[in-house]
């Protein structure tokens, strides 16, 4: 298998276990929905918001995932790293809104449930989408290297 043919399927790979996630993330929102409690209505609200904007990205990545040309190895490769690396330090970001959110919960009476629920749901989608993006970069750059080295 070509470098192109092997990043079209890593990239393909990645939207399938994306949409996994997703599922997975809406599945998580209707049981905590179900639960009539405040912070489970709370949490099942923000997860469905980010199941639907991770679902929105995944369909733009479906449309652009093309076999690239032999020619610009090396400009695919440093490309796919560069977003990557975005998209990690997004999904650390994501992380951290989620503790704030969980912090300020305890200081509010009023909001506390809700604050506490969606804190926990920007939690739980960083997570899941900083392991998805990390393993993806990992598996990118083990195919880059081996291209490198055995030149596939």
């Amino acid at each position: 298998m070509n470098f192109s043919r092997a990043i079209f399927n890593l990239s393909y790979q990645h939207c399938v276990f994306l949409l996994i996630f997703i599922a997975i993330s809406f599945v998580l929102a209707i049981m905590f929905g179900l639960s009539r409690k405040k912070f489970g209505n709370n949490f099942a609200l923000m997860t469905v918001v980010w199941a639907t904007i991770n679902f929105v990205i995944v369909i733009i990545l479906l449309e652009h995932i093309h076999i690239p040309s032999e020619v610009y190895i090396e400009q695919i490769f440093s490309h796919i790293i560069k977003w990557m690396r975005i998209n990690i330090g997004l999904d650390i970001f994501y992380g951290i809104c989620g503790g704030i959110l969980i912090w300020q919960g305890f200081k509010s009476v009023k909001y506390q449930q809700m604050l506490k629920g969606f804190g926990i749901a920007v939690i739980l989608q960083g997570i899941g989408l900083l392991i998805l993006d990390f393993i993806f970069l990992k598996k990118v750059d083990l195919l880059f290297r081996s291209f490198l080295v055995d030149g596939i």
